[in-house]
């Protein structure tokens, strides 16, 4: 390739990756495309126009699975030429977002947990990825700033919280096989249960797959028929599953509560992150009332309001909307775990 064709090819490289950072973090999570295209008949479902090294990375992903005893989809066929494409056999059951975002099941949510751990166990060699987690966070976090009128100073803690938890992280030497996108939407509610998706697994630091979870599992709450007391209850349950298969998770809960609100692209995480670091950080009575349930939105969205934040209605007016009902369980532990690294 000539120097003109590489900085062409170049320049629309950066272009598409700047038009695929323009799209709104609800299209990536809730539109079911995550910048490829689907089709389904009634016997398959295939991922298309995936690029080379996802589309590399699912088929080792899934092929190492097998191996290990973790239920995965039946491939049927794939190739690989400008895009990869890979079709599978259809599995006649529901994701589990569909089925527990609506219904409460604390009996499923531990087996979510077990089977993490599960796949943390798979044998790969290779050095771990330093990468795609701290881009994932950089990027949310200049989602947010675009999203949602919030004072800087909620920024600059939330990259204090989330580089305290990830020097953790690293320095535990906890490495291993890692999903890279593993939540309720990427699993089948199937005995046992049928994990997909692997398009972002790789040889890394498991500790990271548990906050995904973690932090997407918020979605329940707000788009689902959870309160926040059955997602508290729903987190133990998941990490009571995972530490019954894997122990050593090598970290503090600190940590993990910092990738829970930082660690994916989940705004209303960060919507809560900033409420309780002005109620619980910064000692605001009035901003605590919103955690405990003590105001209506509308009252909650003026005080927040006096405070510089204001948050989109999309995610923002929902958690609102589910702290009224009362149930959350703001984390003093680890704002003291944030002041001790602030200070």
């Amino acid at each position: 390739m000539g120097k003109h064709e590489s900085e062409t090819a170049s320049s629309e490289m950066t272009a598409h990756n700047h038009q695929l950072k323009a799209i709104p973090v609800e299209a990536i999570l809730l539109s079911g495309r995550r910048f490829k295209e689907y089709q389904i008949t009634p016997q398959t479902f295939t991922k298309l126009k995936m690029w080379p090294d996802k589309y590399e990375a699912e088929l080792r992903g899934i092929s190492l699975a097998r191996a290990n005893g973790i239920t995965v989809p039946e491939i049927v066929e794939s190739s690989l030429e400008e895009w990869g494409s890979i079709t599978y056999r259809l599995i006649e059951a529901p994701r589990l977002d569909q089925s527990v975002w609506n219904n409460y099941n604390a009996d499923t949510l531990p087996n979510v947990g077990s089977t993490l751990a599960q796949i943390h166990r798979v044998e790969v060699d290779g050095d771990p990825n330093t990468v795609v987690f701290p881009r994932r966070n950089k990027y949310f976090l200049d989602d947010m700033r675009r999203r949602a009128t919030i004072p800087e100073d909620c920024f600059r803690l939330a990259e204090i919280a989330f580089n305290k938890a990830s020097a953790a992280i690293y320095q535990s030497r906890y490495t291993g096989f890692v999903h890279g996108d593993y939540g309720l939407q990427n699993i089948f509610d199937t005995t046992p249960l049928t994990v997909f998706d692997w398009e972002y697994s790789h040889v890394g630091y498991p500790v990271f797959d548990i906050g995904t979870c973690l932090s997407d599992m918020v979605f329940a709450v707000t788009q689902g028929n959870w309160r926040f007391q059955d997602y508290f209850s729903g987190y133990q349950a998941v990490v009571s599953g995972y530490k019954s298969a894997n122990p050593n998770i090598g970290v503090s809960m600190e940590a993990i509560t910092a990738l829970r609100f930082l660690g994916h692209r989940v705004p209303p995480q960060f919507y809560l992150f900033t409420i309780e670091k002005l109620g619980i950080f910064d000692g605001h009575g009035d901003v605590r009332q919103i955690l405990e349930g003590q105001t209506t939105p509308e009252t909650a969205k003026e005080v927040l309001r006096q405070h510089g934040v204001e948050m989109d209605d999309l995610w923002g007016g929902k958690v609102l909307q589910k702290l009224t009902l009362g149930g959350y369980q703001p984390d003093t532990v680890f704002w003291d775990w944030v002041r001790s690294e602030k200070e």
